[in-house]
């Protein structure tokens, strides 16, 4: 049961590190469009060859007494290469290389997923790739004018699953996102909160940003706190620091290698 727990806090660290991860840089103009801002996050990335920071996530089931401290170490490499080196409290390693997924668990069991099939998209042109809107073929994307500020410059975009795509999750249990909604800070360039969405419109997950550092020209999140709603009524909160950041350090292919 415990293990079953972990590898879905597992799964959600990774989703609220790749929520947290996308981001762009913005430009003061009369009317902001959908591609303005897909343009501020291709244009944000150019520069970074690839990426690495230590991880700290501290999780909160039902309340204090009820918490685990997850410690990582993230490497992103352009144009499509992540690892995530989990130390504590149970060493794993996942690998992401295009639209596969491996994961390797500390009793040497490999499973292999394919994300393309599970999220409807190419993770890695979701957050770093050479084409962010190639990743757009499964989603109608519209800029929510409702929830938008435009006075201070915040701006909420939509990305929806199209009814066309079938969603072949293995963990489909825990809800993968059918709707997104981007809370961004056009003035700075960056997200500022991410609300992601099961079937049903059912709430499944809330991020917000507390602090940023522009790196190497390129803004990334430093602190973020999320909320996450299991299906059995249970809430996770938990709290990301992103620690000893550099970017373009010259990763080796090596480090992505599926050992």
């Amino acid at each position: 049961m415990k293990n079953h727990i972990r590898g879905k806090i597992f799964l959600m660290t990774f989703f609220m590190i790749m929520g947290s991860l996308w981001l762009h840089t913005g430009m003061l103009i009369a009317e902001v469009t959908v591609d303005d801002i897909l343009n501020k996050m291709q244009q944000n990335i150019a520069g970074m060859n690839d990426m690495k920071a230590e991880i700290m996530t501290t999780a909160y089931m039902g309340g204090q007494l009820n918490t685990m401290t997850q410690r990582m170490n993230y490497y992103f490499k352009k144009p499509d290469k992540v690892k995530m080196e989990t130390l504590t409290p149970i060493k794993q390693i996942m690998i992401i290389i295009g639209d596969k997924m491996t994961m390797k668990t500390a009793d040497g069991k490999i499973t292999t997923i394919n994300l393309s099939q599970m999220l409807g998209m190419d993770p890695s042109q979701q957050y770093f790739g050479p084409d962010i809107t190639k990743m757009l073929k499964n989603f109608d994307v519209t800029l929510n004018e409702s929830l938008s500020d435009k006075v201070n410059n915040i701006y909420v975009i939509e990305f929806v699953q199209k009814q066309t795509t079938t969603n072949t999750s293995p963990v489909g249990t825990f809800g993968m996102p059918f709707k997104t909604q981007m809370f961004i800070d056009y003035t700075k360039g960056i997200t500022i909160k991410q609300k992601i969405y099961g079937k049903d419109n059912v709430l499944i997950a809330i991020t917000e940003v507390k602090d940023t550092r522009q790196i190497e020209s390129v803004w990334l999140p430093i602190i973020t706190e999320s909320t996450a709603f299991l299906p059995n009524g249970q809430q996770v909160k938990s709290e990301m620091r992103f620690e000893n950041v550099q970017v373009n350090v010259g990763i080796g292919d090596g480090e992505f290698e599926r050992r």
